[in-house]
């Protein structure tokens, strides 16, 4: 991070290594940002998840689209966080914290590209990048009141970016106003084939918010019609919108565990609950089943295709309410434990319906249940660890400051060296570990072989990387 100071915490706390660009052009005097799922030369990239960054080497090429902001004249100011493996909606990180949403302090920032969001709206740079694969520019950029486009899919490069669903990815962009939009899209955008002119209204999709989000909605709305003329109201969804939602789900369910599933089997990753589960669930779907979503989606892309033609520009809400709030449930936007997706012996079910309220998300790694609310504790099946290895097993931890969010660790002081998540201190005081706190705090010198963390060094397995120690002893 090229900053001296980050109050959102939207910024990953990377060494400072200077980025050079173009001394002119027409970006010039502008700041930006990269979602740290690209390749910034000088940088690792951790895609929201301490064993990526651990492993991950330092880049020597630049994405496509940061090298074309920099030709353009734009300053490169720093990596931003991003959700795990940039595959959420909420734009919590329990592994790197939350970024602060500046629109609304006590909501949530939106996913994934929770960071560039959050940088953008508080003035930290101008421009950002993000990717969107089912609403990750969107989202973030109606939470934290700013501009954000999700380009044709194909419109800019992804080359050098970790991949979620590649036919669903897109490089997107934030900015304050439209006139700045404006001006990156020129740069990162090929020219436009033909003109919007015909405009539309998504009449079923505004009929589908609450009447408060839609009362919120109708000063813009009518702003848009009287600078862009009347639109015509027109239904979206041709068929029940289960359909294509369903389509979307199995596709993305498929294409991110055929990517990723080999990487999370082989390292045992810490993950986050909600997105455990939906590796369980990407490998109930079946051959069967991809090919019914595909057919979907290419006969709802044929519909939409004839709905806007060559000059359509449609006028519709980006999501179906305000941002949650942070101590709220995810489940707006995630796999219920409860859900057909989420039923398997993987991931058991909630104990009763008061459980289920309190406690939104269940994970089972290594034979530990571990619920993500404060209030659960914790327990760990400790017959797998011989008493004297769970004895003598010291482990010490320095992690990157940041501000925690109130309702992923409460107890946790700000600005410390400390685990992200109570529970699962608790569930690693059950084992009879210890836990040391090293600062100041830090990410210089991450590494596969050497991390600076110190993640979960064991004297008697010297020979192990910190990674190993991480998926031999930890979880």
């Amino acid at each position: 991070m090229l900053l001296a100071n980050d109050p959102p915490h939207a910024f990953m706390p990377y060494p400072a290594v200077a980025v050079p660009g173009a001394a002119h052009g027409p970006l010039q005097s502008l700041t930006f940002g990269v979602k740290d799922i690209f390749d910034v030369a000088g940088y690792r990239t951790a895609c929201g998840n301490p064993v990526k960054l651990a492993e991950s080497p330092v880049a020597t090429e630049h994405t496509p689209a940061a090298a074309a902001l920099l030709a353009a004249g734009a300053q490169f100011v720093g990596k931003t966080h991003t959700e795990e493996l940039a595959w959420s909606l909420y734009g919590t990180n329990a592994h790197f914290g939350t970024p602060l949403n500046p629109a609304a302090p006590d909501r949530v920032p939106g996913g994934s590209s929770s960071g560039s969001a959050s940088a953008v709206a508080s003035r930290l740079c101008d421009i950002a990048l993000g990717s969107d694969t089912g609403g990750s520019v969107r989202a973030p950029a109606s939470f934290c009141g700013l501009y954000g486009l999700r380009p044709t899919h194909g419109a800019i490069s992804l080359a050098r970016c970790m991949p979620l669903a590649p036919s669903f990815d897109t490089c997107g962009f934030f900015a304050r106003d439209a006139a700045t939009l404006g001006a990156v899209s020129d740069v990162l955008l090929p020219p436009a084939a033909a003109k919007a002119s015909r405009v539309m209204i998504a009449r079923d999709l505004i009929a589908r918010l609450p009447a408060a989000a839609r009362d919120a909605i109708m000063p813009a709305v009518e702003k848009l019609q009287a600078a862009l003329g009347k639109a015509t109201p027109v239904d979206v969804y041709d068929r029940p919108v289960a359909e294509p939602y369903d389509a979307f789900r199995i596709l993305q369910l498929h294409e991110a565990g055929t990517l990723h599933a080999p990487w999370v089997e082989s390292r045992k990753p810490v993950l986050h609950p909600s997105i455990a589960q939906r590796f369980v669930a990407a490998k109930k779907v079946t051959d069967a089943d991809v090919a019914r979503a595909r057919a979907a989606r290419s006969s709802f892309s044929e519909h939409l295709l004839s709905l806007y033609g060559d000059d359509g520009l449609m006028i519709a809400p980006v999501l179906h309410g305000p941002a949650p709030r942070l101590d709220s449930s995810p489940w707006p936007f995630s796999v219920r434990p409860d859900s057909p997706a989420c039923r398997s012996s993987s991931c058991p079910p909630a104990r009763s319906t008061a459980r289920r309220s309190a406690f939104p998300f269940w994970a089972r790694a290594d034979r530990i249940d571990l619920c993500w609310k404060r209030r659960c504790a914790p327990q760990r099946k400790m017959d797998r660890a011989p008493s004297d290895a769970r004895s003598s097993i010291s482990r010490e931890l320095r992690c990157p400051g940041h501000r925690p969010n109130a309702a992923l660790s409460r107890s946790i002081s700000s600005r410390v060296s400390s685990p992200r998540c109570p529970s699962r201190w608790r569930a690693w005081r059950s084992a009879g570990w210890s836990m040391r706190a090293q600062g100041p705090p830090t990410i210089s010198g991450w590494s596969a072989s050497r991390n600076s963390c110190r993640w979960w060094r064991s004297p008697s397995s010297s020979a192990r990387s910190p990674i190993a120690s991480i998926a031999a002893a930890s979880w």
